[in-house]
């Protein structure tokens, strides 16, 4: 070995005459950067060492090199200067690469800090039109390939080019800003700053990094490295990778390695594989040592520089004769590093829906020979046990879309993606161009399909609502709920349809034929004796009645005893009626159900008429039930159920094997999945309009880097002692944790200023000791809620009737997504496909007795009190029905309390119906919220967060000092 060593030492000193000759061309070549026509100088860095060593070197291969000879140039004993062959073409005829000059990684991340730079001043430029609007750059890199043979590896960095962003702008309506378009628009750039921020942060630690690594290098070409100090195998091997970079032009290719030796997964400490000292050839490979490519788990073969600073090498050694070769690794460097990587993931992930936080988790190595014993052994290191991914479920945000689907409770989203079963948290879904309903990435959510009928399969698969119209459905039933006032005169004419006077009241429903063609049903009433009354009906002009009409008989007690001769029995007895709307229809059978007519002594009223026809309808809408049902709406006012949404659990969720973003697949240790419907057995409810948020906690995972980080630096720098962090780094974190808890609490606020019925959240800080060691005046700052702000927000005139606002105090009563009885102040209601009255957040509204049902109406109104009131579908009469009555309540606001869906419950037993309560028809109450003291108390919270962040980072420098204290010496 001794040749050996004293071989490279001689090839070392060499090549560093050769380095600092080099360096004197490229600094004349920088100089004359700008120098049009300048030619730029280089030397063949191998061909100039291997003529001065006059040998074939050991580790050095025939160079591939990209220069052109100069006119007349050097003698054998002076360095090949040459022309450099430019990698692109210059405008002005220089062929000065600043990329080989400076180090092309340097340069690039000096590209993408001027880019950066460019884009952030810009951020906030507007302009008349999309195409003008500024774009965000971005710069594109490769690995710059050198050499022609083929397999060579990656060198350096080249920038292939600048791209623009084709991101979409925001548009705004300024009609008084000086750039606005004639229609008052104008559109802002698409640079999204925490992007450049992370970009920024990205290219200064890239540059830093390629900064010391070229420091590294410089200390080591210097003569620092000895080898009584290194050990002879290690000099000898990081003096090879240090040749083999020398010329960024013309890197070895590594045509050495001639022999691949998968070794799966190795833990740190020595690991032993062996070479049959055969090459790929299967001959025998000739006498001499041998280089061995490590791959690291980078995914290339890497024992330079960046590798090196991830896992340490302590000792190689290697040979093709004893056919061993050991290998001595560090590993508490590559730990600290997964670490870093895992929280940096979490980190990039915080925002992202359904995202499961991950955890690695480390285990001891111990190394042992067969004759050791277990309390003389010693601990080899540190290895990655595993990485974990924590399930507990994140935060539930509520939207504006029925699309969005979040679970509460366990389970996932089944999905299917190219026929392959994936598993997911994340509900953000959508209707392809078929209709199937696919998530972010095009993944099919399966479940039960339901056919035209409404039925249910009960095969798995994807749920397609599709675009096809409901079709038309004559009606064949048609019931009338009314009262006949019984003090009504008998009148005094004979009947004509034409002659009001002639008959008493007058009733109408609209009924629709086989083509879906709406007609209106009109109904005459005329009193003939006491408890004696004589129906008229037609459909238009015709009469469909029989021709005298049909008798109805009440009792003594206003009750109808028989119609046409026929007595009412509890099955209820109709009548039949037969006809033909147009030509071109089916004849058209319609039993009318008169059961439920009454003779009281009350006003004339039409309580209720039901039909159960239809004209053709569209699908207008898309709503999702918490048991995963999935309804379209039509535009007809029908529904109909188009599949159910399955959930997945599993008895391991930790086996299962993350895909790539927010899905993860079946293996053996997660088991079996349990596929069911949402709500049975151990699965969770489904929510329509709502998602799941990332459960990462930003502050704990940027309190675990600067640990992760600090453990990192222990390991680099060996220094063999411990320093224990100080609480104080604990405190600051509690600060900025609550920070921005306030501040998500405030935002909040802001986002709802224009929420109807909106109250804003109150929040407060309090101080809590710290329990444990240290000094007793320690203390954690905690945010307490301390309620909401029930101050009345404005009234807001709308002129829609379905609009109400509550006058002062009180609550509108709702039902819960649970199923309880909340309260709000949101009054603006709407009816949905089941007929339920709801807000405009979906929430049924509770009258006399449960969620109000509204039945189909041409009017409806709604009294100061909260009776509902309606003019029933077809009825010409101006008396109004009642129906119900809103629960309107009063209690004690300290005794309620503020879910996270904005719905107030009470803390006890459930408030009484208060009549003082008023409501005001036809408006809304806006939010409470004051958006200007809002955006002052979010810079006042921003503030006091980077003041936390600043302690923080005090910390970590004191830290660091102290840390070089204990180094001394």
């Amino acid at each position: 070995m001794t040749n050996i060593i004293d071989n490279y030492l001689s090839t070392h000193a060499s090549a560093l005459t050769v380095r600092a000759q080099r360096a004197t061309l490229l600094a004349n070549n920088l100089a004359n950067a700008d120098t049009p026509n300048y030619k730029a100088q280089d030397i063949d860095f191998q061909k100039t060492l291997k003529q001065q060593l006059a040998t074939s070197s050991p580790g050095l291969n025939v160079t591939h090199s990209k220069h052109i000879p100069l006119n007349g140039g050097p003698g054998s004993s002076a360095p090949l200067i040459q022309y450099r062959v430019p990698n692109q073409a210059s405008l002005d005829g220089n062929t000065v690469d600043t990329d080989i000059e400076n180090g092309s990684a340097m340069s690039a991340q000096t590209l993408r800090l001027n880019l950066t730079a460019s884009n952030m001043a810009n951020a906030n430029t507007v302009a008349s039109s999309p195409e003008e609007a500024y774009k965000s750059r971005q710069a594109v890199f490769s690995a710059a390939l050198q050499g022609a043979l083929a397999g060579n590896e990656a060198s350096g960095v080249q920038t292939k080019g600048v791209v623009e962003s084709q991101a979409s702008h925001e548009m705004r309506y300024e009609p008084g800003h000086p750039l606005a378009n004639e229609d008052g628009y104008i559109f802002s750039s698409n640079v999204d700053p925490i992007e450049e921020m992370a970009n920024m942060m990205s290219a200064s630690r890239s540059y830093q990094n390629n900064i010391e690594y070229q420091l590294a290098i410089n200390t080591t070409n210097g003569g620092s490295a000895k080898v009584e100090d290194l050990g002879a195998d290690e000099f000898m091997t990081l003096m090879l990778e240090q040749l083999k970079n020398q010329d960024p032009l013309e890197p070895e290719d590594n045509g050495e390695l001639i022999h691949q030796i998968d070794l799966g997964i190795r833990s740190p400490g020595p690991n032993k594989f062996s070479w049959d000292g055969l090459l790929e050839t299967g001959e025998r490979a000739p006498e001499g040592d041998y280089k061995v490519a490590i791959d690291y788990g980078t995914g290339e073969y890497a024992a330079a520089a960046e590798v090196m600073l991830e896992q340490k090498i302590d000792s190689v050694s290697f040979s093709n004769q004893g056919g061993d070769i050991v290998l001595n690794t560090i590993g508490g460097i590559g730990a600290a590093s997964a670490e870093l990587e895992v929280i940096a993931n979490n980190i990039a992930n915080n925002a992202t829906n359904g995202f499961k936080r991950s955890r690695a988790s480390f285990a001891d190595v111990y190394s042992s020979t067969p004759n050791g014993t277990a309390n003389v052994t010693s601990g080899s290191g540190v290895r990655v046990a595993g990485i974990k991914q924590e399930f507990k479920q994140g935060d539930i945000t509520y939207t504006n879309n029925n699309m969005d689907l979040s679970i509460g409770g366990e389970g996932f989203f089944r999905l299917d993606d190219g026929g392959v079963i994936e598993y997911s948290r994340a509900g953000t879904f959508g209707l392809d161009n078929e209709g199937n309903i696919v998530d972010t990435s095009g993944a099919f959510l399966t479940g039960f399909q339901a056919n035209d009928a409404g039925e249910l399969s009960s095969a798995l698969g994807r749920i397609n609502v599709g675009f096809d119209n409901l079709p038309p459905k004559q009606t064949s039933n048609l019931s009338i709920n009314l009262n006949l006032d019984t003090g009504t005169e008998v009148p005094t004419t004979a009947y004509d349809r034409e002659e009001p006077n002639s008959y008493n009241f007058s009733t109408s429903a609209v009924i629709f034929d086989s083509q879906g063609t709406a007609h209106e049903m009109s109904i005459y009433y005329r009193k003939d004796a006491a408890n004696e009354w004589t129906s008229y009906s037609y459909v238009g002009d015709t009469q469909i009645s029989t021709a005298g009409g049909d008798k109805l008989i009440f009792d003594t007690h206003g009750e109808i005893e028989s119609i046409n001769g026929v007595a009412i029995t509890d099955s209820s007895t109709v009548n039949t009626l037969t006809f033909t709307p147009v030509v071109g229809t089916e004849p058209q059978e319609i039993v009318m159900d008169l059961s439920t007519i009454t003779q009281y002594d009350i006003p004339f009223g039409v309580n209720e008429v039901l039909q159960d026809g239809a004209s053709t309808g569209r699908l207008s809408d898309i709503e999702i039930d918490p048991t995963g049902i999935v309804f379209g709406r039509y535009s007809n006012n029908n529904s109909k159920a188009l599949g159910q949404i399955v959930i997945s659990n599993f008895t391991n969720p930790q086996g299962l094997s993350p895909t790539g973003g927010t899905t993860w697949t079946e293996t053996f240790s997660s088991g079996v999945p349990a596929t069911g419907i949402p709500g049975s057995a151990s699965l969770g409810l489904v929510q329509s309009g709502a998602l799941e948020e990332s459960n990462v906690d930003l502050t704990e995972e940027l309190v675990a880097m600067i640990g992760a980080q600090r453990s990192f630096q222990a390991n680099a720098q060996i220094t063999g002692k411990p320093w224990v962090m100080d609480k104080m780094i604990y405190l600051a974190m509690s600060g900025a944790k609550e920070a921005m808890l306030r501040q998500a609490s405030n935002n909040h606020n802001l986002a709802n200023a224009n929420t109807t019925g909106f109250k804003a959240d109150l929040d407060a800080l309090k101080s809590t000791p710290v329990y444990g060691p240290g000094h007793p005046g320690r203390v954690y700052v905690q945010d307490v809620r301390s309620g909401a702000d029930h101050t009345g927000g404005e009234i807001m005139r709308t002129g829609n009737d379905l609009d109400i606002a509550i006058n002062g105090d009180g609550f509108i009563a709702v039902q819960d997504r649970d199923g309880s009885e909340g309260y709000t102040r949101a009054g603006d209601l709407r009816i949905n496909a089941s007929g339920l009255l709801e807000n405009g957040a979906g929430y049924p509204i509770m009258g006399n007795g449960g969620p109000i049902a509204i039945p189909p109406f041409e009017k409806l109104q709604v009294g100061s009190d909260g009776t509902i009131s309606i003019l029933p579908l077809g009825q010409d009469a101006t008396t109004m029905a009642v129906i119900d009555r809103i629960k309107l309540v009063k209690p004690d606001t300290s005794t309620l309390e503020k879910n996270t869906n904005g719905i107030f419950h009470a803390k006890g037993e459930a408030p009484l119906p208060d009549a003082s309560v008023n409501i005001v028809s036809g408006s809304l109450e806006g939010s409470n919220v004051n958006p200007v003291e809002s955006l002052v108390k979010m810079i006042e919270i921003s503030r006091q967060f980077e003041m936390q962040v600043k302690m923080m980072k005090s910390a970590e420098e004191n830290d660091k000092s102290a840390a070089k204290l204990l180094q001394v010496g």
